[in-house]
């Protein structure tokens, strides 16, 4: 509240009382210059409930293969996402969270949010007893979050991320036009680097009149070959495009092996690549040279679907 006073004025026997707040509009400077950000949605997978042999099953009996009653990769590809993701749907559905920020900055580190959650633990046991020792042990959780955060922002710094771009002159600080930026100028690195390369070799008929017996080509793989990898693969590696985590894969591999290696060969055999496992997360590295402000002085770093 602003300002809460009694109005002198009244013709009852009770001086009214009114209050005064303040309200102001997303994205106005707060008192102290800090800009006041709306709140936003996460859209995440509820692994909680998730009973793993029921999942399993449950994409055994799965027509996967019934995906490739189409010719077109795309089209497989499509067919066989939409079985997985019928079953994913009922076992691990996609549930919404409203959050301050979806990219947490990079001080905020696994080890703060394991302590933050043992910290919260703690006060919700020392609220139920309210016994004196568990409120020590409680407030010695919390100063060493307090004291874990600081060590953290001193040793990585404030960033949250690309706040603005100098592009031609111009500063830009809408994050759209940030991204946009990066993509154009990321698809465009491959283009300029093979017009800069200038092939000093010109006798072509040389080289056609070389008889090269090498012969090169993909081997098929076999369903026994992907549940290997699949089952090798590391339990934290990063989650593409396609939504489908390493655990989730790790679960279904066993049901899933003798497609995805049917899928891949078809693959190799027709010559075609899904344009689905050529959508990427692109995310900005700095280089650690030059002015952050400048889109050259970032490369990019693409995390594309696991399979």
């Amino acid at each position: 509240m602003h300002n809460v006073v009694t109005l002198k004025v009244c013709l009852s026997d009770h001086l009214p009382v009114f209050a005064l707040r303040r309200f102001k509009k997303t994205g106005e400077q707060g008192a102290a210059g800090t800009k006041i950000h709306e709140h936003t949605s996460l859209k995440y997978r509820n692994l909680k409930s998730l009973n793993n042999e029921l999942f399993a099953k449950d994409i055994s009996e799965t027509p996967c293969d019934s995906a490739f009653v189409f010719e077109d990769t795309d089209d497989i590809v499509h067919s066989w996402y939409s079985f997985f993701t019928n079953i994913l749907n009922k076992h691990a559905p996609i549930i919404s969270k409203r959050v301050k920020r979806k990219i947490q900055p990079k001080w905020f580190t696994n080890n703060i949010t394991h302590e933050i959650q043992i910290r919260d633990r703690l006060l919700k046991q020392a609220r139920a007893s309210n016994n004196a020792n568990n409120w020590s042990i409680f407030k010695l959780a919390k100063n060493k979050v307090t004291q874990l955060i600081h060590l953290s922002r001193v040793s990585l710094g404030e960033n949250n991320g690309i706040r603005q771009l100098n592009e031609n002159g111009e500063l830009v600080t809408e994050s759209r036009s940030i991204a946009e930026i990066f993509n154009s100028f990321f698809v465009s690195q491959p283009q300029r680097l093979l017009s800069s390369i200038k092939s000093t070799f010109c006798n072509v008929s040389l080289l056609n009149s070389l008889k090269i017996k090498i012969k090169f080509e993909f081997p098929h793989i076999s369903p026994e070959k992907v549940l290997q990898m699949l089952n090798s693969m590391p339990a934290n590696k990063a989650t593409g495009a396609d939504g489908l985590s390493p655990k989730l894969l790790k679960i279904a591999a066993p049901s899933i092996s003798s497609s995805v290696a049917r899928l891949i060969n078809h693959c190799i055999s027709t010559n075609t690549f899904p344009s689905r496992w050529k959508v990427a997360k692109v995310t900005p590295i700095f280089k650690n040279q030059g002015s952050v402000e400048h889109k050259q002085n970032y490369r990019p770093i693409s995390v594309l679907p696991i399979l």
